[in-house]
């Protein structure tokens, strides 16, 4: 024991600390969450056994990756170029990985001549559209690689590889170089190839492939090339351009074939030109350039490596490869089952979870006539497809094996249509459609590519009982979560009584059921829910355990829309393809749209309301104004009424006394004219008995109207 311990090394010894620090390995990866990137990560890790660092940077992606320490600055990785032992830079994929090696690259040159004690393996992973206007050979090789000539869009990245193989001659003993040239790379989630798998997961009925169709891609599979790079790491490699492809070449047909089998996507040639006519989300300039490639390639340092993939065994690893596809975008097909009675609100509810999750809505109201909806869109966009494979066959290569696909889609079209005569007859009998009718339709629905392996499906109002749900759904088909409408029996009999059979809230099953017909499929429906043969029984012996949702007699759509809030909650998040940008721009310009429309629509009803209001308020300004002159004119003339005495007075009694008192100052001319007019008024009016008379009988409450009558005037 005492031996034992005496070999461990002592951890303060200053000597065994230097070598564990030697043993760490430091490199940097340039955009080390990009699709190459991070397969090269994910390889070193699992094949190297000493300790590795990993630094690299990251833009324009959205995930990162665990074991990457990354650096968000270029002062970062400046600082950090002379502690490394391995660079790699990636210049495949886009101009801003351009842009990031050429200051990587001028920095190190700089600090490559001030430091001689610096030592540096430097890795270039470039892009295959070096060699696009090579002249054809059958023998080119990376050997040849001085022989290349790039694409006109690719210059730049040919001026990079040159200088990064001068490195190695300007800087000898300090900077190891190396230029990998990959093919187009597959697998995972894809690059070049990834228009394939997007229009067959979106059920796009043909995948395009450019004339002529026997051009020869290189390609090399994620995994294979991660390999060849940490080889390249691990072992000191004389090659300075490395071809990384994989042997036995194949043609672009033949590629699109094999990642296209299983789908219900056809493969059309199109001419070159065409490409300004497609959507540009899927086939852009780049995918265009890579796809109209054709050479031929081998790579001589690769003649002993061991690939998990060559151009033999691609068609056997075509499941893999879209599972694959499948697995790293994470695409799962969400399958629900709705199940109640017939005046639950199934259908509605199913247009919320079809909405929501983008799966396809199965319902037994409208499924006969939306499938043959379906096939006759199936028979016109394959008529159309044989109309221009048709047109431009004479200019495909004999060598291609078209006509087995022309024949299968003739085929098809036959099949579709007997489908679509049959659905006819059904349709146009007035006997209600068993489900045994509908089986066979029901199943083939569910067993599309759409519906099993795409986006999914949500199948509401069949009301199945377990004998039927077991001739229709196997471990593929079978929903991954059931939802049971429950109601009582005695609401669901009050609503037959509703005269107005098209609420809002309720589907009926048939318009065909009259009252009693209802009435007794109500009856079997809740007898079999207390029995063994209940929907709810069979999915518990199967694992999935149903969410039985209580239905009030009265749901409203708000309450139908928090039931489905809730059960979103549980299901949890939407699992299918990220938008692309010009996508998701469409839908926030739709949402802007929509904000505005309904911003407009707030503002025009605050504008109406407040027009209104101010309509009303002049409208009882006027009406009060009205009332006011009115009452006015009422009291005026009351006034005049209960004042005619006092007139009547002063006109008989005081105005002619005035009079006469006036002529007589023009007479007299008194020194004090008002004093004269004053006496000689009292004078008169006291020596006239029947004024004053008339006097004492005048009202106080007159005379006071009078003054407010005088005031008004």
């Amino acid at each position: 024991m005492g031996d034992h311990i005496e070999d461990i090394p002592d951890a303060t010894n200053f000597e065994y600390i230097t070598q564990q620090i030697t043993k760490i390995k430091r490199i940097f990866i340039s955009f080390a969450n990009s699709y190459h990137a991070k397969a090269i990560v994910s390889c070193i890790f699992e094949n190297n056994d000493t300790h590795i660092i990993i630094y690299g940077t990251s833009q324009n992606y959205k995930k990162n990756i665990e074991q990457v320490e990354i650096l968000s600055t270029h002062e970062d990785i400046l600082s950090l170029l002379e502690q490394l032992d391995v660079i790699i830079l990636d210049i495949s994929q886009n101009r801003t990985q351009l842009n990031e090696a050429k200051i990587i690259l001028d920095y190190l040159e700089e600090k490559v001549v001030s430091n001689t004690e610096i030592k540096i393996h430097l890795i270039l992973i470039s892009t295959i559209m070096t060699w696009a206007n090579t002249p054809q050979n059958d023998n080119l090789s990376d050997i040849d690689y001085c022989k290349r000539q790039p694409h006109p869009c690719f210059h730049e990245h040919f001026m990079i590889e040159r200088r990064v193989l001068n490195m190695q001659k300007r800087f000898p003993g300090k900077i190891h170089s190396v230029v990998v040239c990959p093919g187009i790379i597959y697998g995972e989630e894809q690059d070049i190839f990834e228009y394939i798998f997007k229009e067959c997961y979106f059920n796009y009925p043909e995948i395009e492939i450019f004339l002529p169709a026997t051009n020869i891609l290189p390609i090399i599979y994620i995994y294979d090339f991660a390999k060849i790079i940490i080889q390249i790491i691990e072992q000191t490699c004389d090659s300075k351009y490395i071809l990384a492809v994989q042997p036995e070449t194949l043609s672009v047909f033949e590629i699109v074939n094999i990642f296209s089998k299983n789908s219900e996507s056809r493969i059309r040639i199109c001419e070159q030109d065409e490409i300004f006519t497609m959507r540009e989300d899927f086939i852009t300039q780049r995918v265009f350039n890579h796809l109209t490639l054709n050479l031929r390639l081998y790579s001589e340092y690769l003649s002993d490596f061991s690939f998990e993939i060559t151009g033999l065994n691609l068609n056997s690893h075509g499941e893999k490869i879209i599972q694959q596809f499948y697995k790293s975008r994470n695409l799962k097909p969400l399958k629900i089952l709705i199940d109640g009675s017939s005046f639950t609100p199934q259908c509605k509810l199913a247009k919320f979870f079809s909405d929501h999750y983008s799966i396809h809505q199965i319902e037994k109201k409208n499924f006969l006539n939306n499938y043959k909806c379906r096939l006759d869109r199936k028979i016109f966009s394959t008529q159309q497809y044989l109309e221009k494979m048709r047109k431009i066959l004479p200019k495909i290569s004999e060598t291609l094996e078209i006509l087995p696909f022309l024949n299968d889609a003739e085929e098809e079209i036959k099949k579709w249509t007997s489908q679509c005569d049959q659905i006819g007859v059904m349709l146009a009998s007035e006997v209600e459609i068993s489900f045994d009718e509908m089986k066979e339709f029901i199943m083939e629905r569910l067993l599309s590519h759409a519906c099993i392996k795409n986006q999914g499906y949500v199948m509401s109002d069949f009301q199945l009982n377990n004998l039927e749900a077991n001739e229709i759904f196997d471990k593929d088909t079978k929903p991954d979560f059931v939802i049971i409408l429950n109601r009582m029996m005695e609401l669901d009999k009050e609503c037959l009584e509703i005269e107005d059979k098209n609420d809002e809230y309720f589907d009926r099953q048939s318009k065909k059921d009259d009252e009693s017909e209802m009435q007794r499929k109500l009856k079997i429906y809740y007898e079999s829910q207390y029995d063994d043969t209940s929907i709810e029984n069979y999915f518990l012996d199967h694992g999935i355990v149903p969410f039985v949702i209580n239905i009030d007699q009265n749901i409203s759509s708000d309450k139908l829309s928090s039931i489905f809030d809730d059960l979103k909650t549980k299901i949890g998040p939407h699992m299918t393809y990220e938008l692309s940008p010009k996508e998701m721009k469409e839908i926030n310009k739709m949402k802007q749209l929509a904000y505005e429309k309904e911003l407009a629509e707030k503002q025009e009803i605050e504008r109406k309301k407040a027009q209104k209001k101010k309509e009303e308020q002049e409208k009882l300004l006027e009406v009060i104004n009205n009332e006011l002159c009115e009452k006015k004119k009422a009291e005026i003339k009351e006034i005049e009424k209960r004042s005619a005495p006092v007139r009547e007075y002063l006109n008989t009694h005081v105005f002619p006394h005035l009079i006469d008192g006036i002529l007589e100052l023009t007479t007299l001319r008194p020194n004090d004219p008002n004093k004269y007019l004053s006496d000689y008024m009292f004078q008169k009016h006291f020596k006239d008995e029947s004024s004053q008379a008339q006097m004492i009988e005048v009202d106080e409450e007159i005379v006071e109207e009078f003054k407010k009558l005088s005031q008004c005037e």
